[in-house]
């Protein structure tokens, strides 16, 4: 049986996936791919921490490799010099001590899958050092670039744009999730690759209609980080109450450096929100069926994931008309596109509240677009196909 690498983005862990309820993804796509191939799974995580996996995550045919030295900067919140530290410290063992560490495990790779640009380096290091024939391949399903460009200093900038070119120029394959990111991967690349669009996958077994209760008006499923533009979908809830003297419940779930300012602006407006924080990834099927609307304000996207599974369980999506939003709505037909004000997203609401048939067909063509396009079994056959 053929054995391949597989590196978690140097932006996720095993360990921020199991405290975010994201990590069954993961799982999914392992357990896919290992009934195919022997396969070593890569991440920033400590030996010590994956040393302690639950049972669940042993299965046949997978084994999981860490950093010796690394100590998580996620319980650091409050101390920003400490945490920069730390993570200055983990990128140092992830893309250089890694390849040298596990040089071994490596060499009998025939191929290495890396699920996002930022965990290539390694990788790419380990080919040219050690390995010529392993075949790198990169799945770019959000703009690294864009997001280093709005989180990031100038200096980090230049740094993570550095890693991000010689990762991608050091390639054999490169799976971007929708054009705008093949677009920009053939403007940064020196000399010709192989790119083949690899879009992200949804579990729609999991993320189906279901015939449930209705509990919430709005639901919006993201980080609580700037770039998700909660406080925009809030000022549209107020604006909706002061027109139509209606008070939406509203869910959302996620967690971030912005929870007390979303929160106060809540309660200081006697909003009805609720924030949840971490729900497992199979328990967010039953949120999206208890909700008639989910809004996606974003500043910028890369493939959501999130919008991508509300569209599965037939709920009509209103999102702003930015890249990766709009290349996913079809406006009018599986969901709205909105420019990004409280105006218009507060018109888009009362236009789908106050017409259920309409509603009811931009949710029945948005579970059929994502049916036609991303179902987990056509897109992971096609990455193994892809990594053959």
């Amino acid at each position: 049986m053929q054995k391949i690498s597989y590196f978690l983005s140097y932006a996720y862990s095993i360990a921020e996936g199991i405290e975010s309820g994201s990590i069954d993804r993961t799982k999914k796509e392992l357990g896919y791919l290992s009934r195919y191939y022997l396969i070593d799974v890569y991440s920033k995580d400590s030996n010590r921490f994956l040393a302690k996996l639950p049972s669940a995550f042993y299965m046949q045919n997978v084994r999981y490799f860490g950093i010796p030295f690394s100590t998580s900067d996620r319980h650091l919140d409050n101390a920003r010099f400490l945490r920069k530290i730390s993570s200055i410290l983990m990128l140092i063992e992830y893309y250089f001590l890694l390849p040298f560490i596990y040089r071994k495990q490596l060499k009998s790779s025939s191929a290495a899958y890396i699920c996002h640009v930022s965990g290539a380096f390694a990788a790419i290091m380990h080919k040219y050092l050690f390995n010529s024939k392993l075949k790198v391949i990169i799945k770019y399903s959000w703009n690294w670039s864009l997001f280093i460009k709005k989180d990031r200093n100038a200096i980090e900038q230049k740094i993570f744009s550095f890693f991000e070119r010689v990762s991608l120029n050091g390639s054999d394959m490169i799976l971007p999730a929708t054009e705008e990111i093949r677009e920009y991967i053939e403007k940064i690349i020196k000399k010709k690759k192989d790119i083949r669009m690899l879009p992200n996958w949804v579990d729609c077994d999991q993320f189906t209609v279901r015939n449930q209760q209705k509990e919430y008006d709005i639901i919006n499923v993201g980080r609580l980080a700037e770039q998700k533009n909660h406080l925009l979908l809030l000022e549209s809830v107020k604006e909706y109450y002061e027109e139509y003297g209606v008070r939406l419940k509203i869910l959302i779930i996620g967690s971030g450096h912005l929870r007390e300012k979303i929160s106060g602006y809540a309660r200081d407006n006697s909003l009805n929100v609720t924030i949840v924080d971490k729900v497992k990834n199979d328990m967010i099927a039953e949120y999206y069926n208890k909700s008639r609307i989910f809004v996606m304000p974003s500043l910028y996207e890369g493939h959501p994931k999130s919008l991508l599974e509300a569209m599965a369980c037939g709920i009509p999506a209103i999102g702003t008309d930015v890249t990766g939003i709009n290349s996913v709505i079809e406006n009018n037909y599986n969901g709205l596109v909105c420019r990004e004000g409280s105006g218009d997203i507060k018109e888009m609401m009362h236009l789908l509240i106050t017409d259920i048939e309409k509603m009811r067909d931009l949710g029945k063509n948005a579970r059929t677009y994502i049916l036609a396009n991303f179902s987990f079994n056509s897109i992971v056959e096609k990455l193994r196909r892809n990594i053959e």
